[in-house]
């Protein structure tokens, strides 16, 4: 016994159901902020603030010895706005 193909009545248009966000079980804080229609931003606080500020302080002394000196403190300052970076845009590594 065979059974004829299923064939869609030929007044009927082709159904396709909503897209959907299950098929990525790893979406970001952002994206999810995103979704909802909330602002992807998080407020940053006073720790960022205050992390920046001791990060010029040091580059300011850096400064004030000499220009051998100022690459440590430059460089402690690229990463955290690189990580900064990053973490506003939901991207890796600050996921």
């Amino acid at each position: 016994v065979h059974a004829a193909p299923y064939e869609p009545p030929a007044d009927s248009a082709p159904t396709y159901s909503s897209p959907t966000t299950t098929g990525n079980a790893r979406i970001t804080d952002a994206q999810r902020a995103r979704a909802e229609g909330r602002s992807p931003v998080i407020a940053p606080g006073m720790q960022p603030a205050g992390l920046t500020a001791v990060l010029a302080v040091l580059l300011a002394a850096a400064a004030a010895i000499g220009r051998p000196a100022i690459l440590l403190p430059l460089l402690a300052l690229q990463a955290v706005t690189a990580a900064g970076w990053f973490r506003l845009n939901g991207m890796w590594p600050a996921r």
